[in-house]
């Protein structure tokens, strides 16, 4: 018996600490490293603006193809990078974030002293780098009915899926146009939070982001040991779960991760013993001299009454004496039962209870 209990001791201590683990690893997501350019025209100095999040430290490499292959030429760890490029070329620039996590993000730079359109689309952000030359104005068409003149837009996606984003600058009267098929994997920053509405003895969860794909995954912790791992698509986004022990409060935990964010939440919810009956009034109790006892129900739910019934504390059902008053007015009578304490039930056709403890000191 000391083997089976030391046993389940350690597998329930390692599932608590599994669980306990999940959420520390989940409340310390890695870094999100993103960065726009400015003045990108041979014999200007670049601006490299970090927009990265999360990160505590960052630094940057600059790489250029030599011998074939892609070689450092240059490195810092300033958090904004101002760069003069040495000659017309093909740069790889390079960001490194580090929390306790480490994530780069790169990007390759077509550097010319002539005009050419081309951009860089980072999904985690929505947003858009301008990568061209040695241009005056930009416009942009994102494929889904809406344009900016923005050099470094962010822009919101009505839904997930392909859309083909054209860039054309302008340099006077010269032109050049760059398209892409770009892939949006979500279309809002995620809050991890969720919003819930009890019913009964289940709860229905929904996860507020609106984030949808096979890119998103949910990962609900209900409290009661209970863990489910599913993405939107196999319906993460809406769960229903329903708890064993009633008259309880819950820890639920709710982390949210898509491609590139992780968000989370948790609270603590009250799941009551049954749907309460707010209309429904009884008195007294404990009962008076007279042992009657006096219970009004809402017109509207008399109709789904199935039975009601009477309980001593050895479970023994009594017979029901009770006089209807006004037709929703019920009196008990328990003058003849002795003093102690009894449960009156009143069951409803949709299979829910109304319970109440009657006390007869007398």
């Amino acid at each position: 018996m000391l083997n089976k209990f030391t046993f389940l001791f350690f597998f329930i201590c390692l599932f608590k600490l599994q669980i306990f683990s999940n959420h520390i690893a989940m409340k310390h997501p890695a870094p999100i490293p993103y960065f726009t350019v400015s003045s990108f025209c041979y014999g200007d100095t670049a601006l490299f603006t970090n927009a990265s999040i999360l990160e505590a430290t960052n630094f940057w490499t600059i790489y250029k193809v030599v011998g074939g292959s892609w070689q450092a030429i240059d490195t810092s760890s300033s958090y904004n990078l101002k760069y003069l490029f040495p000659s017309v070329g093909t740069y790889k620039v390079e960001l490194d974030c580090f929390n306790g996590h480490f994530v780069m993000d790169t990007c390759i730079i077509n550097y010319d002293s002539i005009m050419h359109s081309n951009f860089y689309y980072q999904n985690c952000f929505s947003s858009f780098s301008n990568l061209s030359n040695c241009y005056a104005s930009c416009f942009w068409d994102f494929g889904d009915g809406t344009t900016s003149t923005e050099t470094n837009p962010t822009h919101y996606f009505p839904s997930t899926g392909f859309y083909r984003v054209h860039l054309s600058v302008f340099n006077g009267t010269k032109i050049d146009t760059s398209s892409q098929l770009i892939t949006v994997y979500y279309t809002n920053k995620l809050t991890g939070t969720y919003s819930y509405k009890a019913y009964k003895d289940s709860v229905h969860f929904i996860a507020n982001d609106s984030t949808f794909g096979p890119f998103v995954q949910y990962h609900w912790s209900y409290g009661d040991g209970v863990i489910e791992d599913l993405t939107s698509i196999s319906g993460g986004k809406h769960r229903w779960h329903k708890y064993a022990v009633k008259d309880s409060t819950y820890l639920v935990f709710l982390l949210v991760k898509s491609i590139c964010y992780n968000a989370y939440s948790e609270r603590n919810i009250f799941i009551p013993d049954s749907t309460p009956v707010t209309t429904t009034t009884f008195y007294p109790n404990p009962l008076g001299l007279d042992g009657l006892f006096h219970l009004t129900l809402e017109s509207a739910i008399l109709p789904n009454i199935k039975q009601i019934t009477i309980y001593d504390l050895n479970g023994k059902q009594l017979l029901n004496q009770y006089q209807m008053v006004n037709n929703k007015h019920l009196i008990f009578d328990f003058s003849n039962y002795p003093s102690g304490m009894y449960f009156l039930i009143v069951e409803y056709n949709d299979k829910t209870k109304f319970k109440k403890k009657i006390i007869k000191p007398y």
